[in-house]
């Protein structure tokens, strides 16, 4: 072996020891930028949470109304047919020419239909939260 090469495996060798003694960083992240990490993850989540929760109750909203509406329509067919309004619980309308029998609930409470004064179908829960 001659000089040169004896230089060049020793020059070796010191890079290594070198390079393994002031590189101690291992692979991976820091408790910090975890720590930030799960912090814009919440953020997100909880800003995702805000914006979904409004469009579940409008879809609550907008399912109770079709079945409402549709129970409105019987009970009008059912005024023009006889002249009468139907009762306040809508008794009449359990035939096979109109709702039929069970009555239709509302689909996110299970609670039955009312007819006012004025001869309006609602719902006991959805009538007080709906945007006039």
């Amino acid at each position: 072996m001659n000089d040169t090469q004896r230089t060049n495996i020793n020059n070796v060798q010191n890079d290594r020891a070198f390079s393994g003694s002031t590189c101690r960083h291992q692979g991976g992240f820091s408790l910090v930028e975890v720590i930030a990490a799960v912090i814009i993850a919440a953020t997100v989540a909880a800003i995702g949470v805000a914006y979904l929760k409004p469009a579940g109750d409008r879809s609550h909203q907008r399912s109770c109304d079709l079945v409402r509406q549709t129970l409105q329509n019987d009970a009008d067919r059912y005024f023009q047919s006889t002249g009468r309004r139907v009762s306040r619980n809508l008794r009449q309308l359990r035939s096979p020419s109109f709702s039929g029998n069970p009555l239709p609930r509302c689909p996110v409470t299970d609670r039955r239909y009312r007819r006012n004064g004025q001869g309006v179908v609602y719902c006991p829960v959805h009538e007080s939260t709906r945007a006039k």
